[in-house]
Order: C-alpha cells, then sequence, then structure tokens
C-alpha cells in the first residue's frame, strides 16, 4: 500500500523542497508539491503513463512499462509490475537532463516492493545514467534481488560493461533515500551513492549504508538523461519501483538538497 507522510514530516519536505527547487535543474514530487508539473495521475479509474508527461519518456512506447499513482493525496512515479512480459530485457522510464558530470548530484526516494512469486520470480530495477550523445552509460545502479534471501536487494553498479558488486543492500518494501553525487579527481570522476532507509514517516531508520568508486577519464562527461530502469528476469516477478521526489540541484544547491531526505511516498505496508 502506498500512503502519504505523518504532517509534520510532510511539512518538514514540503518546506525544504520548496527552497532546493528554487536552486534545482530538475525537481519533482509528480504533481502533489508545490509548484509542480500539473500531472495526470488517473482517468476514468484508471493509472495513467508517466511516460509523455512534463518531459519523461520510456523505452517501449507505445508499451505501457511506466505509471503514475495516488494513494492519500501522494503521487508517485512507478516502473515494473505485469505491463510488460518479455524477459531477461531492460526498459526504462527516463528524462532529459543536460549538465556537467562534475558537482552533479541526484536525490530520489524509492521502494521495490516484494514479489509474490517465488524466487527466482523477482524483477531487478535501478537507475543508470547516459551521456550527451545518448550512447553511452556512465554509471548505471543495479538492484538485483538477493538469491538467498528475496526480501533484500543488492546493490552493484556498472559503467557499461559487467556490474560490480558492493557490500550495500536494501530490503524490498521499504523506503529508501539514495543521495548520489559526483566529483573530480584529475581526468577521472569519482561518485558516492549513499542509502537512507526511512519509517512511515519519512524518517531515517538506522545509518545510512553505501558506497564511492571511480569512473575512469570520465571528468569531462556531460550528462544527457537519467532513468529508472526495470529488468524482467528469466523468472520474471510482479514486483515494481516506485519513486519520488526526484532532484537535481544546481551545485550550490547540494547542501539543501542532501538534508531533504524522504519526503516520500511510497508506503507499503504488507498485508
Amino acid at each position: 500500500m502506498i500512503s502519504k507522510m505523518i504532517p509534520a514530516a510532510s511539512a518538514a519536505i514540503a518546506s525544504l523542497l520548496i527552497a532546493s527547487s528554487a536552486q534545482a535543474v530538475y525537481v519533482t514530487g509528480f504533481g502533489d508539491k508545490p509548484g509542480d508539473f500539473p500531472f495526470v495521475v488517473s482517468s476514468g479509474g484508471v493509472n495513467q503513463e508517466l511516460e509523455g508527461q512534463d518531459g519523461w519518456y520510456d523505452s517501449l512506447d507505445p508499451n505501457k512499462v511506466s505509471y503514475l499513482a495516488s494513494v492519500d493525496g501522494n503521487n508517485v512515479g512507478a516502473i515494473g509490475g505485469t505491463y510488460f512480459n518479455a524477459t531477461n530485457v531492460t526498459t526504462y522510464v527516463g528524462h532529459d537532463y543536460s549538465g556537467g558530470l562534475l558537482n552533479t548530484a541526484f536525490n530520489v526516494d524509492f521502494n521495490i516492493t516484494q514479489s509474490s512469486i517465488a524466487f527466482p520470480g523477482a524483477d531487478n530495477f535501478g537507475w543508470t545514467f547516459v551521456d550527451d550523445t545518448g550512447s553511452n552509460v556512465v554509471l548505471s545502479l543495479v538492484f538485483s534481488v538477493d538469491p538467498v534471501d528475496s526480501t533484500k536487494y543488492n546493490v552493484g553498479w556498472s559503467s557499461g560493461a559487467g556490474v560490480t558488486s558492493t557490500t550495500a543492500s536494501f530490503f524490498a518494501s521499504t523506503d529508501v533515500h539514495l543521495s548520489l553525487t559526483f566529483a573530480g579527481s584529475g581526468a577521472d570522476a569519482t561518485f558516492d551513492a549513499q542509502f537512507q532507509a526511512l519509517d512511515l514517516g519519512g524518517l531515517p531508520i538506522g545509518p545510512s549504508v553505501g558506497f564511492s568508486d571511480t569512473l575512469i577519464g570520465a571528468a569531462g562527461t556531460q550528462l544527457g538523461s537519467f532513468n529508472a530502469t526495470w529488468t524482467k528476469t528469466g523468472g520474471p516477478g510482479d514486483n515494481f519501483m516506485s519513486f519520488d521526489n526526484v532532484s537535481i540541484p544546481e551545485p550550490t544547491g547540494l547542501a539543501l538538497a542532501g538534508v531533504a531526505l524522504g519526503g516520500m511516498l511510497v508506503r507499503r505496508r504488507r498485508a
């Protein structure tokens, strides 16, 4: 189930988003935050596609791989579920972003539901950043269901060839805030990815987990887009990833955006 934050947390996050949006390259709460694009979430009781609204697009249009949802007045974007049935294929919903890699930051709250289908019936998700040519993956964060514990997702990363494992992980059906930052190191770029679990009020649960690494020769890279990815595995599942509070602040607004954890969003309670 998707539910809204408790009012106190919601008001605090809303005020931070208003302040950060003044210095943001792109920010959205999918229509329920002040200043948002007026997304059409549903029509005639049917959830509408995210693709085609406010510059969002997906890789399989006109197939429906992304959508919007609203519960208790809280809007979220989503990808996954049972809308697309091919296996071992990665699809995405994305948005253009033009800017240099260095000093770029990306923030989002997300929640991956647990699949009701027995392992390996669970799909994988992630976030990918592509350069301005549209042809080269700069960084992919890959969230793969754990082969032993299907309630857990392990985090890996890739810059186009193979996936590097990390010690970071998070649990399914849990709200998570991702904070991703890039910096320079000579001709190379470094990145730091932090994952913070959130409670139903949008407040942190325990310490964050994360990792840092280097993108060789990437310091001069210009970004062109960011994408939420969905990989249908060989044993496809019915899980999906919801996301909210997407924000790419101007470099001067990075500190503020980092404070704005979890205005979320996708609170799911198991039945």
